[in-house]
């Protein structure tokens, strides 16, 4: 057989000069430009030594001659490298990589051959040494063998008489008398030793069944010989033992040989098995689960009442099936085919393991479905395959689906709501666009007459107009805003905001007001407040000042205090900010039964309804305002004591 020699080079010199060298000397020669195509050529052809050179494009030499080895296929392939690489460092780590020879370039075809030729002849050497080796291991483990098994057979034969599990016995055919036992049959009989039995035994005398005795005495007589004879025999302390008794008559000697076997242990296991078959059987046929089992080629064997009662099928019917037969019409819970191998049968019966809880629809002949729960597992035995439980939860998943279908009727009246709202919102939205024109224009002209010469009580009149028309604006605007945030209008602007001018224009826009009404008015500004942050700075207004209006509004002594802190003034490499502004007032206070409440729209609490202000949408709008702004208002509140939001 001609040798494959597989040339691995990106050089076309080297590879001309290389497969012309060695297809002279008579090898059939293999081209690979590089570590890719060589790794892809030997999955298909394998080499019986391998050229290779280290400096190519791609994967080089090395890593090309790491992986060939990592390979099963190619390991034991020879490896030499030819490259241009003289270095001696170079060398020792393609001989640590592997390769088994090292040719440096430029080389003579002459000493390239020699070399190829050397190696194969190491390679079909140690071939011949592996087979020998692996030839004279087996010799070696074929002689054990037999010098162990005739060691073992000698043994046996020894131990045969004395050590077997059976009683051994000869017997005088005239009077019953016995001649050989070994210990068995002595302890069977009742004797603790073979000397005591054959002072004092006598077999003709220990028969339990006289009837039997019969029997087997006029087979001996007529065959000369009995097998596996069944009966009973009385021990020394009148025990009964069950046995079955083989022996051979030796007409000429005058003797009885055979053997006795002890049944009684069987004998009472037959009778426990037979019990306990009568439970299961009764067990299996009352269970409220369906049951049915398979052997190993997945063919039913039994099945139960319950199982013929939930399929619709006999017991006949049920064991000419396989548990993964094409009479079966088994659908997912989405109603679609269930293909056999997804059975819980099948699966148990293949991968040998518990499967649980597998939901399953079976079409009866009659087009009906039976929903059924199922858990089939693997049966430890030899002539059985898998065990499957099932239960029938056809009105469980009749109960489901009207249950999903109020969930659907419950979404769609919900979304209809949600449209309904939106609708509502659009709708007080123009509304209160239309209502904000002409009311502009009352106050405007209320404005102007109250600047021209009015007599007193049409002065009082116009304040009259003016404070209404404003209170009525608020209110507009209050609606606008909530018809925005209820119809996903509202936007957030995020701009650059001065902390500290915004604070000093809120603290001035109430500074009269709690003055005139005899209350002080603090601000405590934290020193980690940054000047400036990003923010909706009106929507942060708007709110500040809803929060104080409120306080104010309610507070008739004592005062209103202001306090901005920064959560994460620790963290000072962050450019992200928590603000705490705390609103505390020292009014009326909020009710706790009103406290989960007063965030609700139109909402207000026992005081807020006792000073017939508002309209119960400061603060809902408020808390959107500032949840957009990524944060939350909560309230603490005590009745007397005050407010803090």
């Amino acid at each position: 057989m001609t040798n494959r020699i597989l040339i691995v080079d990106d050089e076309p010199k080297n590879l001309d000069v290389l497969h012309t060298c060695l297809r002279e000397a008579g090898f059939k020669v293999l081209i690979a430009e590089s570590g890719e195509a060589a790794l892809q050529r030997i999955a298909y052809t394998t080499p019986d030594i391998i050229l290779l050179d280290i400096n190519m494009p791609g994967i080089n030499g090395y890593e090309t001659c790491r992986r060939l080895k990592d390979n099963e296929v190619s390991k034991d392939t020879p490896i030499i490298f030819v490259t241009a690489e003289t270095e001696t460092v170079d060398k020792v780590r393609g001989l640590e990589m592997g390769a088994v020879d090292y040719i440096t370039k430029p080389f003579q075809p002459e000493e390239v051959v020699a070399r190829v030729e050397r190696h194969l002849t190491i390679r079909n050497l140690q071939k011949q040494i592996d087979e020998q080796n692996v030839q004279l291991q087996q010799e070696i483990a074929e002689r054990k063998r037999a010098e162990k098994l005739l060691r073992e057979s000698e043994e046996k034969y020894k131990a045969l008489f004395n050590n077997a599990q059976v009683a051994l016995f000869r017997t005088a055919v005239s009077d019953g008398k016995l001649i050989e036992i070994n210990e068995r049959y002595a302890n069977m009989a009742g004797y603790p030793t073979v000397e005591d039995c054959m002072a004092e035994f006598n077999a003709a005398d220990a028969w339990a069944d006289l009837a039997g005795r019969a029997e087997l005495v006029s087979i001996l007589q007529e065959k000369g010989s009995v097998k596996n004879f069944e009966t009973a025999i009385i021990q020394k302390d009148g025990t009964q033992k069950h046995i079955i008794f083989s022996a051979r008559i030796f007409t000429e000697q005058g003797y009885l040989e055979g053997s006795v076997v002890d049944i009684t242990e069987r004998k009472q296991a037959e009778e426990a098995l037979q019990e306990s078959l009568k439970k299961y059987e009764t067990l299996f046929g009352a269970f409220p689960l369906g049951i049915t089992v398979s052997n190993n080629s997945g063919e039913i064997v039994e099945s139960n009442k319950m199982a013929e009662k939930l399929l619709g099928l006999s017991k006949e019917e049920h064991e000419q099936r396989a548990i993964d037969g094409v009479e079966w019409k088994i659908v997912n819970v989405d109603g679609t085919p269930m293909l056999p191998e997804e059975y819980a049968s099948v699966r148990a019966l293949k991968e040998n393991r518990l499967i649980g809880d597998v939901e399953m629809g079976i079409v009866k002949s009659n087009g009906e479905i039976t929903w059924i729960n199922v858990t089939a597992a693997s049966i430890p035995l030899e002539k059985y395959g898998v065990v499957v439980t099932y239960f029938d939860i056809t009105d469980r998943k009749r109960a489901e689906k009207e249950l999903k279908k109020a969930k659907q009727a419950a979404l769609e009246a919900q979304r209809a709501a949600e449209a309904a709202n939106q609708a509502k919102s659009a709708f007080l939205a123009n509304m209160s666009h239309e209502l904000r024109s002409p009311l502009s224009a009352i106050l405007g002209f209320a404005r102007v007459l109250d600047r021209n010469p009015v007599m007193p009580e049409d002065k009082a009149h116009l304040a009259i107009i003016r404070r209404s028309g404003e209170h009525l604006l608020n209110l507009i605007n209050d609606i606008l805003d909530m018809s925005k945030i209820e119809a996903g209008r509202t936007v957030f602007s995020e701009q650059n905001v001065d902390v500290y001018r915004l604070l000093d224009d809120v603290e001035a826009m109430f500074r009269l007001h709690t003055e005139d009404k005899g209350l002080h008015l603090i601000f405590e500004c934290d020193a980690g407040i940054p000047q400036y942050i990003r923010t909706d700075v009106i929507k942060l207004r708007q709110v500040l000042v809803n929060l104080l209006g409120n306080a104010l509004k309610f507070t008739k002594e004592g005062g209103i205090s202001v306090k901005i802190e920064n959560l994460r003034k620790e963290d000072r490499q962050s450019s992200i900010v928590n603000l705490q502004f705390s609103i505390k007032d020292t009014g009326p206070g909020i009710a706790p039964d009103d406290v989960d409440s007063v965030f609700e729209a139109f909402v207000q609490s026992d005081s807020g309804r006792q000073s017939q202000e508002g309209t119960g949408l400061g603060l809902p709008i408020s808390r959107k305002f500032v949840q957009m702004m990524g944060g939350d208002i909560t309230v603490e509140s005590e009745v007397g004591g005050g407010s803090v939001f």
